[in-house]
């Protein structure tokens, strides 16, 4: 396991700067921002991003806020979500950092699976949210329909990362609030690749070309003819994918985790 020390230097050194992403690669952005709109105040709320990277959520989350902070270790994220969209972003590790005040939201996305002491961190972040707000969060699903459903060939190497310390599904990250003294809690399953995604998996054993291909339903070929035809196909073809997202997390399969914590 790494320690802190070691981790800093990768994120430093090695973890890949992340560079302004595509509207369509906006999306799982744009769906935490509907779940999160209705703790947003913006004459009111402080918000804190524990691991905002470049800042692609707090592009979001700005207009909707009183008072933003980021918290990032890889040095060229922060100057450039600084410089971007304006906000104060430190890189100190979080054990040093010293906010002003609490915060009324607190959010770690795709941050405690890169955590070596989770149990610690939680108990340091929370010390960061105010007696009446929320903790939220979200981490990948080891419970990953191409992981655990199909059994693809070729993904767990795909899915297994080495910035990636622990793998959690609902039971384990329900005994990891326990353990760090939560309480009150509720975690959901969400699902962001789509069904040509995993199709694409099945026949091919590799990933699609990039991200924004796989959170869309995409067709191996183009539609022509009448535009009330294609129009009703697309229409369909959007119906079938997000019924094949609901049946997935019906049945407890999705790839992300979503947590909303209340200190209170």
């Amino acid at each position: 396991m790494r320690n802190a020390e070691t981790l800093d230097t990768f994120y430093q050194d090695e973890y890949e700067y992340n560079p302004p992403i595509s509207k369509e690669a906006s999306r799982p952005y744009e769906a935490r921002l509907k779940l999160l709109r209705p703790y947003l105040n913006n004459q009111n709320t402080r918000f804190l991003e524990i691991g905002c990277g470049a800042g692609h959520f707090i592009k979001y989350a700005k207009p909707y806020v009183k008072e933003l902070i980021g918290l990032e270790l890889n040095k060229a994220q922060a100057e450039y979500c600084r410089k971007t969209y304006n906000v104060n972003v430190s890189s100190e590790q979080i054990e040093k950092f010293q906010p002003h005040g609490q915060f009324d939201v607190v959010c770690c996305f795709q941050v405690l699976e890169h955590v070596p002491h989770p149990v610690d961190f939680l108990r340091t972040v929370l010390r960061f949210v105010k007696p009446d707000g929320i903790l939220v969060l979200d981490v990948p699903n080891s419970n990953e329909p191409l992981l655990n459903l199909y059994r693809v060939a070729g993904f767990q190497e795909f899915y297994f990362r080495k910035s990636h310390l622990f793998y959690y599904n609902t039971k384990s990250l329900s005994l990891l609030f326990k353990e760090s003294g939560i309480k009150r809690y509720e975690i959901k399953l969400l699902q962001g690749y789509s069904l040509t995604n995993h199709f694409h998996w099945l026949y091919s054993k590799s990933p699609q070309p990039s991200v924004e291909v796989g959170y869309n339903f995409v067709l191996p070929g183009n539609i022509y003819g009448d535009e009330k035809v294609k129009t009703s196909l697309k229409r369909f073809f959007n119906k079938i994918n997000d019924e094949y997202m609901e049946l997935l997390i019906r049945n407890g399969f999705s790839d992300t985790l979503w947590a909303i914590i209340n200190r209170g």
